[in-house]
């Protein structure tokens, strides 16, 4: 039965950590809509001038850490209920 319940949660601590992803980065751009006074056009020239290297570097941010702070958290919970 615990593994179940160990499965579960491990399901709904990645699902908790993409939702969250999800919410950093909005964050993100609408702060930044309101530090640089972005409009249509700004935000086009900003995504034509990002490189890959600055694609892969907003997602490893926006992804990675909520991933790695719900997995501090599911270590924490695990190691409690152990």
């Amino acid at each position: 039965m615990w593994i179940i319940g160990g499965v579960l949660s491990f399901y709904l601590l990645q699902k908790l950590a993409a939702l969250l992803a999800i919410g950093l980065f909005l964050l993100a751009v609408w702060m930044k809509s309101k530090i640089s006074h972005m409009d249509g056009e700004k935000w086009d020239q900003y995504f034509r001038t990002l490189s890959n290297r600055g694609y892969t570097a907003v997602f490893f941010v926006f992804y990675t850490v909520p991933h790695l702070a719900l997995g501090w958290v599911g270590y924490l919970l695990y190691s409690h209920f152990c």
